[in-house]
């Protein structure tokens, strides 16, 4: 009982993140927040070479849904736009591409082989 509490606390949150108007998505302090997150993210990769430990999955994964989060958002506040706007096109193609790429590695991979080897 005490889950489903938190999945709606959870959802609900969701949703008023996602029906506002995302004008903090362009503040300077989001910039700086994702900056920090790219390169604590660029910290982690290295030290994944260096030091053997099995929880990096879980800090990827974190990483992952950071970026999922901040490219749903910017589509969201920028909507058609996020693809055809001159400036920041291939910067939204690069980031677009280098997140589908992690979702598919990170979570579609594994559940596929879950499955097939479940049958």
């Amino acid at each position: 009982l005490l889950r489903l509490f938190r999945l709606l606390r959870f959802l609900k949150l969701l949703k008023a993140l996602f029906t506002g108007d995302m004008s903090w998505a362009s503040s300077q302090e989001f910039e700086v927040f994702m900056s920090t997150v790219i390169a604590l993210n660029a910290v982690v990769m290295s030290l994944e070479l260096d030091v053997q430990w099995g929880g990096w999955t879980w800090i990827e994964n974190i990483f992952l849904a950071i970026y999922l989060t901040e490219l749903l958002v910017r589509l969201k506040r920028e909507g058609r736009s996020f693809f055809c706007s001159c400036s920041t096109l291939f910067w939204n193609y690069l980031d677009s591409t280098i997140v589908l790429g992690g979702v598919i590695d990170l979570w579609l991979m594994p559940g596929i082989n879950l499955f097939r080897s479940a049958i």
